[in-house]
């Protein structure tokens, strides 16, 4: 292995090599990025990338719904039965001081306290009294 001395210098005749101190380095393959074991190449910022994205894989659906579960009543991320007096469009963000908790018992509509945060509407309201969808917190 060679070492770069001090002083060193970049010289690069026009394409996509390049040496220091007469010294051409060699660039990671995708694969040596991936697998991390290489200390002799060096990385670049696509080969970086490549690595980050391949090593850390999307969440699968039990991690998701195993999260979603977990989640507490008001958080971030979490569905609630909310009732607001306007008309309101699917995908309306709202809120929470406008809206309140929403749920049937058998003598009817019952009502809760304000949620926190903001809102968006998951279902549909068309106005008028004593109606109540299905909200997902936002922020």
């Amino acid at each position: 292995m060679s070492t770069i001395k001090a002083n060193a210098y970049l010289d690069s005749v026009g394409g996509n090599t390049a040496t220091i101190n007469g010294i051409t380095p060699a660039f990671s393959s995708q694969a040596q990025a991936i697998a991390g074991t290489d200390n002799t190449t060096m990385m670049t910022p696509l080969r970086a990338s490549q690595a980050i994205a391949a090593l850390t894989p999307a969440p699968t659906t039990a991690q998701v719904l195993s999260a979603t579960a977990g989640a507490a009543v008001g958080s971030v991320g979490s569905y609630a039965m909310l009732s607001s007096a306007l008309t309101r469009a699917t995908g309306a963000s709202v809120a929470g001081s406008s809206l309140f908790y929403f749920g049937l018992n058998t003598g009817g509509v019952s009502t809760g306290a304000a949620p926190s945060g903001t809102w968006m509407l998951m279902g549909n309201l068309s106005g008028g009294t004593n109606q109540g969808s299905v909200w997902l917190r936002t922020a």
